[in-house]
């Protein structure tokens, strides 16, 4: 992905766009109204039961450049934050607007992979009150929010956010996840979608899922899933032994504590 804005100070010029009209939301919207018609309330209506929206460091990473983003905090953190207050009002209009399509969904989906890039003192200082602002806009809503990169040095702090589900890839170590912040969200995920759903056998697939249950499964508050959604290449057969683990290993004991 290209970089769009290249001088930081043409941070100035830029406007919160509207998610009716411009760039390629309006076509999502569109396209989310025609799965709600189609879909109704069928039992494939999942689909429509969550908003989602990249989130703000992701955005402002993509518009100003990972590399130029990152070296931003250090260099020039009142721009850092003018773009991610840009980039936070404008998923909040993003997810309201996919809100009036959807009223009855159950909860939102936000992804920021960025967190995971930052030190402890500069995801509660750049990133956090962003996230957490986006959390407050939606209290009545299940928050899931998805990081693929390694959050082990900011576990409690994503927690703080408020997040309801944390969907996390196989670069933070599950029982770590579990230990720290288990007690109060619900985890979601680990199970690395390339390297073991896509490019793994079946006994594989098995294995892995088995290692993940036993390590978050005590008490509850676990999912299994792939820790960044199902890829292209996916066979059937790694589905079905998925599912298989889930049913054979995935039986809740209550919890010892």
């Amino acid at each position: 992905v290209k970089a769009l804005i290249y001088r930081v100070e043409d941070i100035d010029l830029m406007e919160i766009p509207n998610p009716e009209k411009e760039g390629l939301m309006p076509f999502y919207l569109r396209t989310l109204k025609f799965f709600k018609e189609k879909i109704g309330n069928s039992r494939f209506n999942f689909y429509t039961r969550f908003l989602h929206s990249e989130g703000p460091g992701e955005i402002a990473s993509y518009l100003r450049g990972h590399n130029n983003f990152l070296i931003d905090l250090y260099r020039n953190p009142t721009y850092a934050h003018k773009l991610l207050e840009i980039c936070t009002e404008t998923i909040i209009k993003w997810l309201e607007a996919q809100q009036e399509i959807i009223d009855e969904a159950v909860g939102f989906v936000l992804t920021d992979d960025i967190a995971g890039f930052v030190s402890p003192q500069f995801y509660r200082k750049f990133l956090f009150p962003y996230h957490k602002k986006i959390r407050d806009a939606f209290k009545d809503k299940i928050m899931i929010f998805h990081c693929d990169s390694n959050t082990t040095h900011i576990l409690e702090a994503l927690a703080d956010m408020g997040m309801d589900v944390f969907n996390f890839g196989s670069d933070t170590d599950i029982t770590t996840v579990k230990k720290r912040i288990g007690d109060g969200v619900c985890l979601l995920g680990n199970v690395h979608p390339l390297d073991v759903m896509v490019k793994g056998t079946p006994r594989d697939v098995i294995d892995t899922c088995k290692k993940c249950l036993v390590a978050a499964g005590e008490g509850g508050g676990y999912v299994l899933a792939p820790g960044g959604g199902t890829n292209d290449g996916t066979s059937v057969d790694n589905i079905k032994a998925m599912i298989l683990a889930a049913k054979k290993y995935g039986r809740y004991k209550p919890s010892s504590k």
